[in-house]
């Protein structure tokens, strides 16, 4: 993902939620669970080019934008303790579809 990239989505982003605002870069770095204490410094350093963007982020990024809601801090705890064993809390497998969802590791 390039820097323009990156501006672009936090736009989109933006829009898709309904904000009626641009969403800033602290909330965009507590979104991808950046640090508090420089994640909008990173964000900022991300769309200025001074800083490369990483694959994980890229992706995160580019699942909100084509629909993904990510989840709250304790969803993703749940899903990782899920992932260590063979199947999670509810019926989820491993990597954290519910039941009568597929997906490419289902097949």
């Amino acid at each position: 993902m390039t820097p323009e990239e990156m501006t672009a989505a936090r736009h989109a982003l933006s829009k898709l939620w309904g904000l009626g605002r641009l969403l800033t870069y602290g909330e965009m770095a507590h979104i991808l669970r950046l640090r508090p204490e420089n994640g909008s410094d990173t964000v900022t350093k991300w769309e200025s080019g001074r800083s490369p963007i990483s694959g994980p982020v890229s992706v995160a990024v580019e699942m909100m934008l084509a629909g993904a809601i990510p989840p709250t801090k304790d969803e993703a705890l749940a899903l990782t303790h899920a992932r260590t064993s063979p199947r999670g809390p509810l019926g989820e497998n491993a990597v954290g579809w519910k039941k009568g969802q597929r997906g490419k590791h289902d097949e």
